[in-house]
């Protein structure tokens, strides 16, 4: 989906409370133990006891657990979704998400949906320049709200959620990765406060904690979310809006350096060509599914 297609934006849900360790584990142990007549599980008057923490922030797991695409609402009835089973199930690969694979899963997810997140898909899909401050991110996001004429979203609204994605990211200093309660998505180093915090910089280039195996589920999903070509090229894997290259702030030396690799790390589902200058990569093998595409990245 692009941008420029949004029938709606979503910049609040969090209640200005960053994604933090342990939410994610918290809201599917929970639907597992509440799994049928739960529509109630997150606004019910025993949801602060359930979860151990107050009402917003009960508000703040929900949100972060549905927009991550850990959980869904169906029909009334909150289920955990195949991705959250993979992640979080009883056979869980990563319970208490603790690697930077599930790290980076919960990264894409946030990005590279722009009804959900808008912050976190603007600031990676949009931004053109690598580094930002916070007034001029806020400005370009109320610009955008004017310009597409989407009201009800105020600029507290939009400054709320801009500090919100700034903490999800931008480690505090003097903090050691897994310190910050409030920076889960801090671990990846993909954002960096400049200039005494008051700039930050988009950290581009190669990223040698994102599995090839995590790379290559994104990208089947960026193919699949694309249209109905198998194949495609490299300057819109590497540059597209919505796209692994965007999205984990590859360049495009790095991303080359995995697609040509990429019909062995793929086990075949996928296959580099290289002819009279035209790079791609094709879906020449659809796996049995996406979810299998993941498993290199937890297997020790």
């Amino acid at each position: 989906m692009s941008i420029d297609d949004l029938s709606s934006v979503q910049f609040s849900g969090h209640e200005t409370f960053p994604l933090r360790h342990g939410w994610l584990t918290k809201a599917t142990a929970e639907i597992y133990k509440n799994s049928t007549d739960n529509r109630g599980i997150f606004s019910d008057a025993d949801a602060i006891v359930r979860f151990g923490v107050g009402k917003n922030m009960v508000n703040s797991i929900r949100h972060w657990a549905t927009a991550t695409q850990i959980i869904e609402n169906q029909n009334n009835t909150w289920k955990v979704t195949e991705l959250g089973d993979f992640l979080f199930g009883e056979r869980g690969v990563d319970v208490y998400a603790e690697t930077h694979s599930t790290l980076w899963l919960l990264h894409w997810k946030l990005c590279s949906t722009p009804n959900k997140s808008t912050t976190w898909y603007w600031v990676f899909n949009q931004l053109l320049e690598d580094k930002f401050e916070k007034h001029d991110l806020m400005s370009s996001l109320m610009t955008f709200c004017a310009d597409k004429k989407i009201s009800r979203t105020s600029d507290k609204t939009i400054e709320n959620d801009v500090t919100c994605f700034i903490g999800c990211y931008a480690k505090k200093r003097g903090k050691a990765a897994g310190d910050d309660l409030e920076s889960a998505l801090g671990d990846l180093n993909i954002i960096q406060p400049i200039k005494n915090g008051s700039r930050y910089v988009l950290q581009k280039g190669d990223k040698p904690t994102l599995h090839s195996a995590i790379f290559n589920f994104c990208l089947y999903e960026y193919i699949k979310s694309s249209g109905s070509s198998n194949t495609i090229s490299v300057d819109k894997i590497v540059y597209g809006e919505g796209s692994p290259g965007r999205v984990f702030k590859l360049d495009e030396q790095s991303a080359v350096s995995r697609l040509v690799d990429i019909a062995e790390t793929s086990n075949g589902v996928f296959e580099w060509s290289e002819t009279a200058g035209l790079r791609q990569v094709a879906l020449v093998n659809e796996p049995s599914s996406s979810i299998e595409l993941l498993r290199p990245a937890f297997e020790i």
